[in-house]
């Protein structure tokens, strides 16, 4: 994971992010956040805050709540067959065009 970004202001406590930072600090853009957000499943933990006498508040997260749950996701990778493998289509034709 890249390093954590700027706290959102000078009294804002470290590895605490809102969806512009958490962009930046993951690679996903705001609207694939927003997805994982709303996920019925396995929704991305986001703490909301609202300040007094302000319509719409503030979604942060924190760097750390992230990172475990990006850590219950591992990447799946499909396995690769061996290079002399028969059922691989590619071996096949290599061996026909000895």
């Amino acid at each position: 994971m890249p390093t954590a970004t700027a706290p959102l202001h000078a009294d804002a406590p470290a590895g605490v992010v809102d969806l512009d930072g958490l962009a930046a600090y993951s690679g996903l853009s705001v609207r694939t956040l927003r997805k994982h957000i709303a996920d019925p499943v396995h929704p991305l933990p986001t703490h909301h805050v609202r300040l007094s006498g302000v319509e719409r508040g503030r979604v942060l997260v924190l760097l750390a709540e992230f990172d475990a749950w990006v850590r219950r996701f591992p990447p799946e990778v499909a396995p690769r067959g061996r290079r002399d493998d028969p059922a691989d289509p590619a071996w096949i034709r290599r061996a026909l065009d000895k």
